[in-house]
């Protein structure tokens, strides 16, 4: 039986929203969609002011496409999410081998000292497990031990914001699965494992800032966030060009491109009470000198950030912009392996309902049966 989902993903001035479906296991995406609904701070009233509107806009695509969209993934603002790494050590009951049932508790009890009655754990990651001074990245399953030390990452939010923005879906019959923390379904877009080889990098774009993560061997090594977006773009065409912050969107939203135009062709432009002309050459020739800058400077920050060479997703707005993955192909060195998104998604929508569903990275690379095969010999013995 086919099951619709929503993703959200909620920038600065505009909210994104992918549909898929699930069937027989397999996700489809059918669509991202773009609403100008901006966010300011606070997420619970955010949802309160808006969730009329995004419900009347599912409806028109349920409408439309025949199908329904009952659950609903929501990724959150990095300003919304809490996160911490801790240290705790947990006794268990007895000198034992430890067991799965063992580690669910153990991170459990971690959770249980560190977050307040109120707040609500999204993701548990564990760094390293230790045991009498000997570390352990993978779960130390079979292991003798009367307590463990878990090195700890943990997102959370507040219970009342996740229950009062379920309640608000729950009274138009869409039920909230759960939040996911920004950058994971950054992550998606472009993982759907932990198999990864080397590293992997996506550098998303969106209308503030401009946010850097990357992953090898299953975990997030690097985070990072830029002083650069589409905002910025838009300021810079203004300053450039002398018109209004409005104006410069409107040129920006309907006119840039990465491709090569006429050198002749004008658009003319009503600014106030009076027109003026703008080559369109002049316009792109323009974009492309300053995006070009921008992006050497994170792929460079980015390359002195990360132990290992590594691959590159272009996530975000310019993703829309005809040309734009030639350009950065282009003008990237040839050895950096280059890729953009299929579907020319514009948001990390899509990437927070594939995080949700499997939440991968917090099950940990799965392990080769040989590797399965090594511990079943090791708790039976």
């Amino acid at each position: 039986m086919m099951k619709g989902i929503c993703g959200f993903d909620i920038d600065r001035d505009k909210t994104f929203i992918s549909l898929a479906s699930l069937e027989k296991g397999k996700l489809n995406f059918i669509k991202e969609i773009s609403l100008c609904v901006p966010w300011e701070t606070d997420i619970a009233d955010f949802f309160r002011k808006n969730c009329d509107t995004f419900n009347a806009q599912i409806k028109s695509q349920e409408k439309e496409l025949s199908h329904r969209f009952c659950d609903i993934y929501i990724n959150l603002p990095p300003a919304c999410e809490n996160h911490s790494i801790v240290e705790e050590v947990v006794p268990l009951k007895r000198v034992k081998k430890i067991s799965a049932r063992d580690i669910v508790r153990s991170k459990k009890y971690v959770e249980d000292v560190f977050l307040d009655w109120d707040d609500y754990c999204l993701h548990h990651f564990v760094n390293n497990y230790e045991i009498d001074g000997v570390v352990h990245r993978m779960p130390p399953l079979g292991v003798w031990a009367r307590k463990i030390k878990l090195n700890s990452h943990i997102f959370w939010i507040k219970d009342s914001v996740r229950r009062e923005v379920g309640e608000l879906f729950a009274n138009f019959d869409r039920r909230l699965v759960n939040f996911t923390a920004h950058d994971f379904g950054i992550v998606a877009m472009f993982l759907c494992d932990c198999k990864t080889e080397g590293v992997e990098a996506a550098l998303s774009i969106g209308y503030d800032h401009s946010r850097v993560v990357a992953c090898s061997q299953g975990s997030v090594d690097c985070v990072g966030e830029f002083d650069f977006g589409i905002k910025k773009i838009i300021e810079a065409l203004e300053k450039n060009f002398l018109l209004s912050f409005n104006l410069a969107q409107n040129i920006f939203d309907n006119y840039a491109s990465f491709t090569e135009v006429p050198p002749a062709k004008e658009i003319s432009i009503r600014d106030g009470s009076t027109y003026m002309n703008l080559s369109t050459n002049a316009i792109n020739s323009f974009l492309k000198i300053y995006i070009k800058g921008q992006i050497e400077a994170m792929v460079s920050s980015i390359g002195g950030k990360v132990s290992a060479p590594f691959s590159l997703y272009f996530l975000g707005r310019l993703n829309g912009k005809e040309g734009f993955f030639s350009f950065v192909k282009e003008l990237l060195p040839s050895q950096l392996a280059v890729s953009s998104l299929p579907q020319g998604l514009l948001s990390s929508s899509y990437g927070c309902i594939r995080y949700g569903l499997t939440r991968f990275l917090e099950r940990g690379k799965s392990q080769t049966i040989r590797e399965k095969i090594a511990q079943i010999y090791r708790e039976y013995f």
